[in-house]
């Protein structure tokens, strides 16, 4: 049985209509590694269709995001850019500068790889998300997050969990690092490495992962080697969180070593 057959079947069992979902950032051109995510969806999504399941296929486009950065195929022009949602920036030129007037950077990427993708017969609901945010259909699920209880509390709870964070991030890594080296632990010549087993299994945090990707930087490594939706669904929480957990680089690495250390 193909294991997108075995999905649209688990989801099945769940009832009703059935959601696929996969995203991306308009931030430069698209390459074949894209279609990874995009195709498994679609696989997913047609296993349902095939299986008698009402199913639709949803493909985000993080046209919010902003530009991260002067990209070598940009002018330096861009740098006053940087920030920007990449749907509010102008394209870039045949010489990588910005093109007043004309489409959006988001638009300039985004359009010849959705034409690429009608060509093998692939078709989702495109979201822009600078749209959803415009026309304010997010704030109902905003205003949900902060003003009611549930959403208070699940935010309370979130607060009191960064504050401790070096302590869950201290226990975690032992836990990883108690049986094994370092190297070993993002090994993922055999599949799916151990800190990754660690955090599908629950007894590693998205948060320990996130600071484990901006300490050793495995996230990349993993993105080439390991090509399986599981991957992608964590490498994609991993790249979204990120940005929103501020922390103090050189105390974690301090808690590394003293982990390693304390292991050897």
């Amino acid at each position: 049985m193909h294991w997108a057959d075995y999905a649209a079947q688990r989801l099945m069992e769940r009832g009703g209509e059935q959601v696929s979902a996969s995203g991306i950032t308009p931030s430069g051109e698209f390459h074949i590694g894209h279609l990874r995510e995009i195709l498994s969806a679609e696989m997913i999504h047609r296993a349902c269709i095939d299986a008698g399941i009402v199913s639709k296929y949803i493909f985000i486009v993080d046209s919010m995001d902003p530009l991260r950065r002067v990209y070598d195929f940009l002018s330096p022009e861009y740098e006053r850019y940087i920030g920007h949602p990449l749907a509010n920036i102008p394209a870039p030129d045949s010489e990588g500068n910005p093109k007043e007037g004309g489409r959006t950077y988001a638009e300039h990427f985004l359009e010849p790889f959705l034409d690429a993708l009608s060509e093998i017969g692939v078709r989702p609901e495109v979201v822009m998300n600078h749209e959803t945010y415009e026309s304010g259909k997010f704030a109902e699920f905003v205003d949900s997050a902060i003003n009611k209880k549930e959403g208070e509390g699940r935010y309370t709870e979130w607060k009191k969990k960064v504050q401790s964070l070096s302590y869950i991030f201290k226990e975690e890594v032992e836990n990883v690092f108690e049986d094994q080296k370092v190297d070993d632990a993002f090994d993922c010549s055999k599949g799916h490495p151990p800190i990754l087993k660690s955090y599908l299994g629950g007894d590693t945090s998205l948060e320990t992962m996130v600071i484990c990707d901006i300490i050793f930087g495995y996230g990349k490594d993993f993105d080439k080697r390991l090509n399986d939706p599981v991957w992608e669904t964590v490498s994609r929480k991993i790249k979204k969180y990120t940005p929103f957990l501020n922390i103090n680089v050189p105390r974690y690495k301090k808690i590394l070593k003293e982990v390693v250390i304390n292991g050897t």
